[in-house]
C-alpha cells in the first residue's frame, strides 16, 4: 500500500495526522490506535511524513493556481466590458438580427472605450 493510501486509510479512521518537523503528531478518537497499529504507524513514519510533505507541497501550489486563476479572470471581465461596449454596425455580429444602429454625426464606430 503506499504512502498516499495508507495516509487515507488512517484519515478513514478518524485518525488526524500532521508534520511537525521530524515529528508525526497524531490525534485520534479514544480506542482507534490499537498497539499494532500503533506500531504499523512508527514503522511507516517516515513514509507518513514524506506524504504529508507532498500534500503540503501539492496544496501551496493549488493555492497559488487559484489566485492566478482570479486575476486572469478579472483581467478577462474587464476586456469583456470594454469589447462589449464598443458600438457595431448592423449584420457585424454573426448570428445576430440586424438592427439599426443610432449612430450621431459626432459618434465614433471605433471610438475609445473607457
Amino acid at each position: 500500500m503506499s504512502a498516499l493510501s495508507y495516509l487515507n486509510k488512517l484519515r478513514g479512521a478518524g485518525i488526524k495526522l500532521r508534520k511537525e518537523g521530524t515529528h508525526l503528531i497524531i490525534e485520534a478518537p479514544s480506542g482507534v490506535i490499537t498497539s499494532e497499529l500503533r506500531g504499523e504507524m512508527g514503522t511507516r513514519k517516515m513514509d507518513i511524513l514524506r506524504a504529508l510533505e507532498a500534500e503540503s507541497r501539492a496544496a501551496k501550489t493549488d493555492s497559488a493556481g487559484i489566485k492566478e486563476i482570479g486575476v486572469v479572470a478579472g483581467l478577462l471581465a474587464v476586456a469583456y466590458k470594454r469589447y462589449s461596449a464598443i458600438p457595431r454596425l448592423p449584420g457585424q455580429i454573426p448570428n445576430e438580427p440586424d438592427s439599426e444602429l443610432a449612430l450621431s454625426k459626432d459618434t465614433s464606430v471605433h471610438g475609445g472605450v473607457s
